[in-house]
């Protein structure tokens, strides 16, 4: 794997997903991907330029992935940066004839030009515009979310070609799977159990997803909650307060404390609702990935099934349905709470406060829109194979 060094995130999902794609699949097919990352793969030592010394330690490799952000990286001497360089020993290697299969990332999440490196970001806009003239094929993604799907798919398809080629040449007829390996948190039994039948894992999976999905329910339960006794407070507040205003009520008491008592409960939600929103976006995204390992699985079977595929992808359609339901959901309570927020210009604590959450219920909503957008795509890929 090939980025620049501010992409640890991304870096951390690529050796994920090696893992669940080694876990899944590889024990059928007879192959285990190994991510070669320069901090766990290379160590100090010298050479006439430092990107050299990476360069030599790294050996053979199968798949070149690479990924770039904002960020184009420091010049080595030969190269603008050290990914453009090991990018440019990939294809050679590969227009040699004996090179590796090449993928490539960029990051078009939400850009703050005033926060970046302007020159820099540049540099990363030339070298994508670079590699598409080559007529080299890259993808984008706007989340990781996204990225770790695309990833998914596109190194499962990658190696099963590579072991499906390297089988052929030195003539296997047929990988008897192995149990899963030790990093599963699966019982001995159910691992291998997994391993030996395409069904039972991606049934297994399913069942995780939906536990998983589970979660994300509960903490828009409360998030409603919370949403709608914010917003009857505050209609009750501004009828008080127009009670007052129109001289039917000349005790203002009433209105201070119900002003004092919103301000705490906005107050105490603008800090719960990153955390409930946080947890949500987590079990989303751990669900999707269930759901699409548990597909891959199936579509990778020497056995498959028609209706094991389907009844994984309706569950996916399931999933893409209630992800829609809920958007539209925040997106109404949203709605609600600004109309209920109709406060005069005499309380800007309040307003400010109303600002606040408004924002953070947003970025919930631009997530879930990525994110249908990402399961959608899926879906479409699953059933593209399965016509194929």
């Amino acid at each position: 794997m090939s980025s620049p060094g501010n992409l640890g995130a991304e870096r951390d999902i690529v050796k994920q997903v090696c893992s669940e794609v080694s876990r899944d699949i590889g024990v059928r097919a007879g192959f285990r991907l190994e991510p070669i990352l320069w901090e766990s793969h290379t160590y100090p030592g010298m050479a006439e330029r430092s990107q050299q010394v990476i360069t030599d330690q790294v050996g053979d490799y199968d798949i070149y992935l690479g990924v770039m952000g904002q960020y184009f990286g420091s010049d080595t001497g030969l190269y603008g940066s050290g990914t453009e360089e090991e990018f440019e020993d990939a294809i050679r290697l590969r227009e040699d004839g004996q090179g590796p299969k090449v993928q490539f990332y960029f990051s078009v999440g939400n850009v703050e030009l005033r926060s970046i490196d302007i020159k820099q970001y540049e540099k990363v806009l030339e070298f994508k515009r670079s590699i598409g003239v080559r007529g080299i094929f890259y993808r984008e993604f706007e989340d990781l979310t996204a990225f770790s799907s695309v990833v998914r798919m596109a190194l499962s398809a990658d190696s099963q070609q590579i072991a499906s080629a390297y089988s052929a040449s030195i003539g296997v007829a047929e990988i008897e799977p192995t149990a899963l390996t030790k990093d599963s948190q699966d019982s001995p039994n159910l691992s291998s159990l997994m391993a030996r039948s395409d069904g039972i894992a991606a049934q297994y999976l399913i069942i995780q997803a939906v536990k998983s999905f589970d979660r994300h329910t509960a903490g828009f339960n409360k998030l409603s909650s919370l949403t709608e006794v914010f917003s009857k407070s505050i209609i009750k507040f501004n009828r008080e307060a127009s009670r007052v205003s129109s001289g039917k009520n000349k005790s203002t008491t009433q209105v201070a404390k119900s002003f004092e008592a919103l301000l705490k409960m906005l107050e105490r939600q603008i800090v719960e609702f990153p955390e409930i929103s946080g947890e949500m976006e987590e079990s989303v995204s751990e669900a999707f990935s269930l759901f699409q390992r548990a597909a891959l699985i199936l579509s990778a079977s020497k056995n498959l099934k028609a209706d094991e595929m389907a009844d994984v992808l309706a569950a996916m359609d399931g999933f893409l349905g209630a992800l829609v339901s809920v958007k539209e959901a925040v997106n109404l309570a949203e709605g609600q709470m600004l109309e209920a927020l109709t406060i005069s210009d005499e309380l800007p604590r309040l307003t400010y406060g109303g600002q606040i959450y408004s924002a953070i219920l947003k970025d919930f909503v631009i997530f879930m829109d990525r994110t249908i957008l990402t399961v959608s795509s899926s879906i479409d890929e699953f059933r593209n194979l399965q016509s194929d």
